[in-house]
């Protein structure tokens, strides 16, 4: 993709990929062309370096959105984004396969009247349940000397490209109890110490470039499923849970941890914070 193709603005941390040619109304096909077609070109290798040069200004903001209609291998990218960092990929469209845990908790059954404690308990649960799986993973595979990051990237996107892996996991983080019913300060503790642990587990399994300044990037699918308003008796300025995310995430601001939302069309910012 050509460079005028692509900008990341600096006051809204967008990323907008546009199609190389027109495209037709979002179906099946598109998207099934859009995995099948050999991946060709460096996007993603920019992508990265776009994201390591807005961690190194040290910005609070640690979200990115990348915009476009369907089959124009948004999804694509951040796939082939998983061979350079270690990534976590969760997608809210799937309601049948190895995502449906997350969707049904993140879109199905969100509990309106806690959005920012229940954002912290799912990174809490996926924080800790990815740091037990790195746990199992590496008394498998560690190797002396150890791997590079990108060796070891790659060695993880081929773990969750198995569906029984990926669904094992995510039915595991899904797992609700009243825990997120404390106090917003106690789940946002934890949520941090879970990721530092999981930061942990990757230091010992991997060689970590430490010119770098992501190790983690976690993106979310078509996350438009998270752009509807939430309890509005509560909510007079219509606030999503996206926007939660927004405010949420900035408790991992001095971790090396970047968020990816993908999406089909520009999702309004609200002015202020939910």
């Amino acid at each position: 993709m050509d460079s005028e193709n692509n900008r990341m603005a600096e006051g809204s941390c967008l990323v907008a990929i546009k199609p190389v040619s027109v495209l037709a109304e979002p179906t099946l096909k598109p998207i099934r062309r859009a995995w099948q077609t050999p991946y060709v070109g460096d996007f993603h290798r920019r992508l990265l370096t776009g994201i390591h040069e807005r961690m190194q200004v040290n910005t609070p903001f640690r979200i990115c959105e990348v915009i476009q209609s369907s089959g124009t291998g948004k999804s694509r990218v951040a796939h082939e984004l998983a061979s350079l960092v270690f990534t976590i990929p969760i997608n809210l469209q799937d309601i049948t396969g190895p995502h449906q845990p997350l969707r049904r908790i993140l879109v199905d059954e969100w509990p309106n009247d806690v959005n920012a404690c229940f954002w912290q308990y799912i990174f809490y649960r996926l924080f800790s349940t990815l740091a037990k799986e790195l746990d199992s993973l590496a008394s498998a595979t560690v190797t002396d000397p150890k791997q590079s990051q990108v060796e070891f990237s790659r060695m993880w996107r081929e773990h969750l490209n198995n569906q029984e892996n990926r669904g094992r996991i995510y039915d595991e983080v899904a797992i609700m109890s009243s825990f997120f019913l404390m106090p917003f300060q106690v789940i946002e503790t934890q949520a941090l110490s879970s990721l530092r642990t999981l930061l942990e587990k990757l230091n010992r399994i991997c060689v970590i470039d430490t010119t770098q300044k992501v190790r983690i990037v976690l993106y979310i699918d078509e996350a438009q499923e998270l752009a509807v308003p939430f309890g509005p008796d509560n909510n007079p300025d219509g606030y999503t849970r996206i926007d939660t995310l927004r405010s949420v995430f900035e408790t991992f601001r001095e971790e090396p941890l970047f968020c990816l939302i993908i999406v089909r069309q520009l999702l309004l910012r609200r002015p202020g914070r939910p």
